[in-house]
């Protein structure tokens, strides 16, 4: 994607930098970046064949294969370092855009902390009014089933609160929240999460779409002496890279876990997980797994921007 960099004029300002995307002054498309995968375009299927193989090879009879599409676009690794303003993750070996496991995992951890540890018969009353500020220390100290599929430290330590409110102090002239004494982890000490999760691969060639975030009323946002929202102010067109779903695009992924036989059941505490997921003790700890995976991919999103619509996925696994 750097190669492709185009160090032009940004008109209006006087000033050059690198551009992926550019009109001229009828409004036609002067240039606009394309995604070339070269010889690797007819090859995304035996990627996928290939990463199923791996699953299937390091986790005999006990790898889950889920397949997502995304609803509209998906935004990817936005605040990375590139040449132009905003960035866009690609395969460091393949350059296709993918979704890391790594984010993966950490959308997941952070959509269970906050749809459960947050809601408010988890919260004690003293901290109704902040409900996510502790729920990541009563994950890791009150959940068994929590630290096992995800791992967790040795200890947390809890915010204190007064008053209803977290309390504060000021260290370096930044506000820091006030911790209290270290309390153990539900399993007692650090514990490397059980369950693995792999790359999202792309199913076929992604489409890669610019699109435009446009700032409105600027000096109002940055001027601390208050410039009012007026329409005599420039606007300020940040262009982003997305992938497109026009060509009906999927991601394939793996969830595996090394215990087969590991059951929810055999975890103390796992009753406040199966709500509305149709599980029960019996049910396998890997199912959990799949099922939080596939609501929080559709129904919280992943990438940048979600809160306005991009990537958010649709479940297009067959019915097993």
């Amino acid at each position: 994607m750097q190669k492709a960099a185009r160090y032009e004029r940004d008109m209006g300002k006087g000033t050059y930098k690198f551009l992926f995307f550019k009109k001229d002054d009828r409004e036609r498309v002067y240039f606009e970046i394309r995604a070339n995968y070269g010889h690797f375009k007819d090859n995304f299927d035996a990627l996928c064949k290939r990463q199923s193989q791996q699953a299937e090879s390091l986790f005999p009879n006990n790898a889950i294969k889920i397949l997502l599409q995304p609803q509209w676009r998906l935004v990817l690794g936005l605040g990375g370092e590139s040449v132009y303003e905003t960035s866009m993750t690609l395969h460091h070996l393949y350059g296709i855009p993918y979704l890391p496991a790594s984010s993966i995992k950490g959308v997941l951890r952070s959509w269970v902390i906050s749809q459960i540890f947050a809601q408010p018969e988890n919260v004690p009353d003293t901290e109704k009014n902040h409900p996510l500020v502790n729920a990541e220390y009563r994950a890791i100290t009150q959940s068994k089933l929590f630290c096992t599929i995800f791992g967790c430290p040795k200890d947390s330590k809890k915010v204190i609160f007064e008053g209803g409110h977290p309390k504060i102090k000021i260290e370096k002239g930044e506000e820091k929240y006030v911790y209290d004494e270290s309390e153990l982890s539900a399993l007692g000490n650090e514990h490397q999460g059980i369950v693995t999760f792999f790359d999202a691969f792309p199913t076929s060639a992604p489409i890669v779409k610019a699109d435009v975030m446009n700032v409105h009323y600027k000096d109002w946002y940055k001027d601390v002496s208050y410039s009012p929202p007026t329409d005599t102010q420039r606007t300020n067109p940040v262009l982003f890279l997305t992938v497109s779903n026009e060509n009906n695009l999927q991601f394939q992924t793996y969830i595996a876990i090394s215990d087969d036989k590991m059951k929810l059941g055999d975890i103390q505490g796992h009753e406040r997980f199966l709500s509305d997921s149709g599980l029960n003790a019996d049910s396998y700890l890997l199912d959990l797994v799949k099922y939080w995976l596939t609501q929080a991919l559709t129904q919280h999103g992943i990438g940048a921007k979600t809160a306005v619509g991009y990537g958010y996925m649709t479940d297009t696994q067959p019915t097993q």
